[in-house]
């Protein structure tokens, strides 16, 4: 399992959207996207997996 946290640094709106992910690129799912609700703004979003791992952190401008 793999989940996107989000959180616009703006307004403080917060969300997260999850997909099951295999450990090999063949076995992606074929739709892994999704349409977040996030706000215009600075947002924040954090990548985690169910596996151990860094959790990957960075912020992005949403327009």
């Amino acid at each position: 399992m793999a989940t996107l946290h989000w959180r616009n640094l703006g307004t403080g709106a917060a969300g997260s959207w999850s997909a099951e992910v295999s450990g090999g690129v063949i076995d992606f799912p074929a739709e892994p996207w999704t349409h977040l609700e996030t706000g215009s703004g600075r947002v924040e979003v954090t990548l985690t997996t169910d596996r151990p791992h860094l959790p990957s952190v960075t912020q992005i401008n949403v327009y």
